[in-house]
C-alpha cells in the first residue's frame, strides 16, 4: 500500500499498530488470551545485545525506554497476563 489511509480503507480497519502503541496492543492480546481460557501471553525477546548497535541515538534510546517500561509494568502489575523473557549475548 502506498499509505496508511489506503491500507485502512481496503482492509476495513480503523487503526494501524505503530511503533508508539505496539506494547499496549500486546497487553490487550494478553488479556484477550486470558479471557479465551489461556493463562495469558508469553513473549520471547532475543538479541537485545543489538540495541546498542543501533546507529540512530534517538531510536536506540526509544528502545531502551520501551524495555524499561515493560520491566516497570511487570514489577508494578500493570501488564497482567503478559509474561516476557529477554535474552542478550
Amino acid at each position: 500500500y502506498a499509505n496508511k489511509t489506503q491500507a485502512k480503507k481496503e482492509l476495513g480497519v480503523d487503526i494501524v499498530i505503530s511503533d508508539d502503541d505496539w506494547y499496549e496492543y500486546l497487553k490487550l492480546f494478553a488479556s484477550f488470551f486470558r479471557q479465551a481460557g489461556y493463562a495469558g501471553l508469553m513473549i520471547m525477546i532475543d538479541e537485545l545485545v543489538n540495541i546498542y548497535k543501533i546507529p540512530n541515538s534517538i531510536s536506540r534510546q526509544y528502545n531502551y525506554e520501551k524495555i524499561l517500561t515493560m520491566y516497570n509494568d511487570a514489577l508494578q502489575g500493570k501488564s497482567k497476563y503478559l509474561g516476557w523473557n529477554s535474552a542478550g549475548n
